[in-house]
């Protein structure tokens, strides 16, 4: 069997692919892509990439050489990916043994040798026909809206392993995208209108943290995609691509019942001068707790960091927004590092700081915008 197809474009779909496969997956075959052609009759082939727990199916620009019949293979993606990267754009053509399964990638003035796998043991994961909820979401939303959501997810929990992920809330007129690790949360409420959903019900939908990046990676070049839910199984699909995963089966904490419905103090701050301000103060922080006390003076926001154990302090005034409301003295502990993850997803100039007191969480929103909250919960001072 001979084929032959585009060096970059390749590259391109292997990188992707990567994101999927599981270095610590005990089956080794995963550490393969999986080449096949679903239907004899057209010339339309497939790369899939995946394990027990997610795939990723991407339509592959392959061209059949001197007649030969293709049969499907397992190529070690590792070392397909250095091959090919290792090489200019220019015509190549990939030779398999249909009997021992070795490859051969031959190009101008050489050839690489290696082996390959039978088909097989590859792992299929597919989701169920019957889908709870379907529905096309923009990708100017998804990607973003999930890439901030992960900033406040758990990185691992072992208590609480739902955390670990980026919630769906998909209701009837749009979604609300949620993250959060029991000490921070974002919250994005977008709205597309009814009718949204086009097949099922409203559902949430709890996307593991360790396919997200997979999920980012494969659509950012469309507009739109498709995502259906079966219960147990996620498929995100547009143009030439699918992934499929497994999700979360733990029940996503009630996110709405955390949020403060008033608080009687806010500031307005100038969100790149507070981030500025917070990265220079944060410097002298303790090591320990990462603290920095925010406390209202009248002419500013008063930030400072204390490290007791290496003698060294910082502070740094941030001027308020005339619209502030806070009264002189007020103080409250944050940590620093929580508080610049959740300044990351506020794009308006300016950003709203809303607080109720120092044992309450405070509430980052952007001016005039309702729909997206972030939330870190306080330190004690």
């Amino acid at each position: 069997m001979k084929f032959t197809f585009p060096i970059a474009e390749m590259v391109r779909t292997l990188n992707v692919l990567g994101k999927v496969i599981q270095k610590s997956c005990p089956m080794p075959i995963v550490q393969n892509v999986l080449i096949t052609k679903p239907d004899p009759k057209e010339e339309v082939y497939l790369m899939t990439a995946g394990s027990a727990e997610s795939m990723m199916t991407i339509k592959v620009n392959i061209t059949m050489v001197d007649g030969t019949a293709f049969k499907p293979i397992c190529i070690p993606h590792g070392q397909f990916l250095q091959v090919l990267s290792a090489l200019p754009e220019q015509p190549i053509t990939v030779e398999v043994d249909d009997k021992t399964r070795e490859i051969k990638v031959h190009y101008d003035g050489g050839e690489f040798a290696f082996a390959g796998f039978g088909t097989d043991e590859y792992p299929v994961l597919k989701s169920s026909h019957t889908n709870l909820v379907t529905v096309s979401v923009p990708t100017d939303i998804l990607l973003p809206c999930v890439s901030n959501a992960l900033l406040a997810s758990a990185k691992k929990s072992e208590l609480r392993p739902v955390l670990s992920s980026v919630y769906l809330d998909i209701k009837d007129d749009g979604i609300t995208f949620v993250g959060t690790d029991g000490h921070n949360l974002f919250r994005y409420v977008w709205e597309h209108g009814v009718p949204f959903i086009t097949e099922g019900k409203a559902a949430g939908v709890a996307v593991p943290n360790i396919f997200v990046s997979a999920l980012l990676s494969a659509f950012d070049k469309v507009s739109e995609v498709k995502i259906s839910f079966d219960g147990y199984c996620c498929t995100v699909s547009a143009d030439n691509i699918t992934f499929i995963f497994s999700t979360s089966e733990q029940r996503y904490p009630n996110y709405s019942s955390v949020i403060p419905k008033e608080q009687p103090y806010h500031i307005t701050l100038d969100r790149d001068r507070l981030k500025q301000s917070l990265r220079r103060v944060s410097m002298m922080a303790s090591e320990a707790n990462n603290l920095v006390k925010l406390t209202k003076q009248a002419d500013g926001l008063l930030l400072e960091a204390v490290d007791i154990d290496f003698a060294r302090s910082a502070n740094e005034l941030v001027p308020l927004g005339e619209d502030s409301n806070i009264p002189d003295g007020f103080t409250i502990g944050m940590k620093s590092s929580s508080l610049m993850n959740m300044l990351s997803p506020i794009a308006s100039t300016n950003v709203v700081l809303k607080l109720i007191d120092a044992s309450h969480a405070l509430v980052l929103t952007e001016e005039g915008n309702s729909a997206l909250i972030c939330m870190v919960m306080p330190m004690v001072v």
